[in-house]
Formats: structure tokens, sequence, C-alpha cells
């Protein structure tokens, strides 16, 4: 599958930039090519990131101001939700709740410049929200949070500013799979990280974060998370080479080889990084232990890119984007309807005697909402399902069902 120009040259753009290019020239490209570019970055999320072609004098000024504008937009918002950041996991840890700062800053602090990758909201991992929750909602509650009426996640609890922004309070590391391997062992690795936790500076701030192992197991868990549902775009490509385009010891490899292995994703892992070397600019002497030999390289790589070019921001792109089915048939389709409506309610679907009303309630809205805002069709969902389903389990990029005691308390 041939590359779009425009894809190209973001791809390249992106690749100077990830390695720390401080100005960037485009050569011998059009106008229109540029332009493209531009927007396709802009609905990845990653424009604010082109703030070295601003440098330059190879694109023309309504394009410079363009991508001045949004990484304004994009400093000020990194700043807003790096103090929201430390306020709360300072008063999280006051009262004796431990917590652990995912994504966001956290994972800024690897880019050339921290302030220009884009947040949107504040994702925090605790130990516990029904142990904790009169002072977890009376902390939330005096910097002006209220938790949604509606909890669309089992692996998180959110909650709410007036002015839009978003807090997660995660409870797990991804919301249960159809994989009860997976499951317990993501289970038995939350413990694990609150156990290797540390105290790092970020843009002259301490906070909680994880260490490189654990760092790089969450972040292709959260890449996988989004793959396995609607897909995502090339900001968590990006966070991947920045990750891994520095000196990471051998133990912390260790630790996230161990891990992957464990989980059953060692083959996301390597296509996902041999993805990164090809296109973005990941040092592949920083990752030759997790490539496979230059004779066993896989030819499906540039269609797996095409994929994420698709997805754009989870699986914004287009309206027909659904999760990945395991398996074939109407008992497929079936558990994983009856898999979702566990997630969307949590509580009730603990009542056997519910589930055939909650069936209902879930199967109604879904065709409600599929109909009035997105204008797609059943039988066209299911068939992109049915083809994004086969492609990816011919890939191999399944999780595999591993046997083993590795995922049960010691």
């Amino acid at each position: 599958m041939t590359q779009k120009k425009e894809e190209q040259l973001l791809c390249k753009v992106l690749a100077e930039v990830l390695q720390g290019r401080q100005e960037i020239e485009i050569q011998g490209e059009d106008d229109q090519t540029i332009n493209q570019m531009l927007h396709i970055a802009d609905k990845h999320q990653v424009l604010s990131l082109l703030y070295p072609l601003v440098q330059g004098n190879s694109i023309q000024e309504g394009q410079k101001q363009w991508i001045v504008r949004k990484s304004r937009q994009i400093v000020q918002q990194s700043y807003r939700l790096l103090f929201l950041t430390k306020y709360l996991t300072e008063q999280l840890q006051r009262e004796g709740i431990p917590v652990i700062v995912l994504k966001g800053p956290a994972v800024s602090v690897y880019y050339p410049e921290p302030e220009l990758r884009k947040s949107g909201d504040v994702d925090l991992l605790i130990e516990s929200y029904k142990k904790h929750k009169r002072k977890i909602d009376s902390i939330m509650n005096k910097v002006g949070f209220r938790k949604t009426e509606e909890q669309w996640s089992d692996h998180h609890i959110v909650f709410a500013s007036p002015e839009g922004i978003d807090v997660e309070l995660h409870t797990m590391l991804s919301k249960t799979t159809d994989n009860s391997h997976i499951d317990e062992y993501l289970k038995w690795k939350k413990e694990d990280f609150f156990q290797r936790k540390k105290e790092k500076k970020i843009l002259g701030i301490s906070l909680p974060v994880l260490t490189d192992g654990c760092q790089a197991f969450y972040l292709v868990v959260h890449m996988l998370q989004h793959f396995m549902t609607a897909g995502f775009g090339l900001k968590l490509l990006c966070d991947w080479v920045v990750f891994w385009n520095r000196e990471v010891c051998r133990e912390e490899q260790q630790v996230f080889v161990e891990a992957v292995r464990e989980c059953g994703i060692m083959e996301f892992v390597r296509m996902i990084t041999e993805l990164c070397v090809q296109y973005l600019g990941l040092n592949k002497e920083r990752v030759s232990f997790l490539l496979k030999d230059e004779e066993n390289r896989d030819s499906s790589l540039d269609r797996l890119l095409q994929e994420i070019f698709e997805a754009e921001e989870f699986g914004n792109s287009s309206s027909d984007r659904m999760v990945v089915v395991q398996g074939n048939g109407i008992l497929a389709y079936a558990r994983e309807f009856h898999h979702q409506m566990k997630i969307t309610y949590p509580r009730s679907s603990k009542c056997v005697l519910l589930w055939p009303v909650l069936w209902i309630t879930l199967f109604v809205g879904f065709l409600y909402r599929n109909h009035t805002r997105r204008n797609i069709s059943l039988r066209q969902i299911i068939q992109r399902t049915k083809t994004r389903s086969a492609w990816i389990k011919e890939l191999g990029l399944m999780p595999e069902a591993k046997k083993g005691n590795r995922g049960e308390k010691k």
C-alpha cells in the first residue's frame, strides 16, 4: 500500500523533530502538499510538534501562523495541566493515597520541547477509588471538579471541570478485555507499579512517575487498548520514539521484555517498534533487542502505518470504526457485545437477572446513536469490524492467551 505524499512528508518531518532538530526546511514540496500535511498533523494532535518548521523559510507565513497559534494553545494547556497534576498528586499523597502520574507530563518529559506535546486531560493511577472515595471526592471538589454522571469505562473514574478539563483516576492499567490472562496479569502488574514508582522532576516540578521498564509497558498497553478498539494516531507513536531514543538501562529493558512476553503482546511490540524505526526516526541501535532479524522483517509495516493514519486521534477518522472482535461468527460478536455491556453497566451487570434488560438497553442505544449521530448502519459497522479483525488476526497482533500463574497474586 503506497503512502500519500503528505503522509510521507509528515513522517519525514516528525522523524527530524523527534530527534531534536531545532530548524527544519522542506525542500521541493508544493504548497498544497504542505497544507495537507499540516491538516493531517492537526487531526493527529501533533501539529504543535512541527514548531521547528517556523524557524525555517520553506513554508508560507500563513502556515507558520497556524503552527504558532496551535503551539501557544498547547504550551498554555501543558503548564495548566502540569500545575493541576502537581496539586492533585500532593493532596492525594498527603491523605495517604498512593498515586502515579500516567501519560501527560510523565511522557512529555522525553520530548525535545516537552511543552509542545499535547495533553488533553490529567491521568493518575490510584490504588482504589472505593477505598478512598470520600477523601478523593473532597480533593477534587476543592478544585472545581465533579464526577461525571456517565462513566463509560470500567478502568477509570472521570471528574470534569466546568471548563471541560477531565481528570481520569485510573484504578486499572487498562479496561477489561476478553482475555482473562491479560486481565489478571495487568491486575498483578498494577501492584508492581506501585512498588517501582519514583519521583522525577519534570519542568522543575517533582512528580511520582513510573520507572522506565514499567513506563514502557504502560505505553504499549495504552496503545494496544486503543488499537483493539477504534485505533490510535501518530501521537502515541511519537511517545514511543522519544521514550526509546534515550538511554534505558539493561535492567529496565529486561523488566519491560519480561512483562510483554508474560502478557503475550510481544508481536505487537515488535511491529510498533519496527514501524517507528522505519518511518519516524527511532534509533535502531537503542531497540535492537525488540527487533526481528533483518531476513525476518515484516513486510506489512506500511499497512499498519496506513491503519494508524486512518485512525487519527483514537479512531476519530471515520464513523464505522469499531472494536476488534477476537473470533469468527455470531458467537464472537455476541461475546464482544456482552463484554461491552459489562463495561457500560459495571454495577448492574453483576446481577445476572438484569442481563436481558441491559442487552436490550445497550443495543437500542447503540442503534440510535449510530443512526442519529453518525448516520451509519449496523451492516456497515459489522462489515468494517469483520475486515479489521481479520487483518489484525492475520498479522498475529491479537494478544496471545498465555497459561501460567504470574498474573496471580503471590
